[in-house]
C-alpha cells in the first residue's frame, strides 16, 4: 500500500477521504465568498457517497450553470472528472 501511495505522491496526485475533500471544499467556498465570487457546483458531485448527511455541504444549494470560458479538457462530456 505504501508504494502505491508513494507513486501517487511522486507525480503530485493527492488521495483524500470524502470527509477531508468536503472540508477542503468548504475552505475553498469561504475563500471564494470572501473574494466576492459565487460558488457554483454540481451538488451530487460535492456530497459524500458515504454518510452524505454528515457532509457540511449536505444542506446547501449551488447553481449548476457552467460559465464560459471554462477550462476543461476537450472530449469530456460529463461523467467522472478523471475519465477520458
Amino acid at each position: 500500500m505504501w508504494r502505491f501511495l508513494h507513486s501517487f505522491r511522486e507525480t503530485g496526485i493527492k488521495i483524500v477521504d470524502h470527509h477531508t475533500a468536503a472540508a477542503q471544499f468548504v475552505r475553498f467556498q469561504e475563500r471564494e465568498e470572501q473574494a466576492g465570487r459565487e460558488v457554483r457546483g454540481r451538488w451530487s458531485w460535492l456530497i459524500s457517497p458515504m454518510s452524505p448527511a454528515a457532509s457540511p455541504v449536505w444542506g446547501q444549494r449551488f447553481k449548476t450553470q457552467e460559465l464560459s470560458p471554462h477550462f476543461s479538457r476537450p472530449g469530456l462530456s460529463g461523467g467522472c472528472p478523471g475519465r477520458v
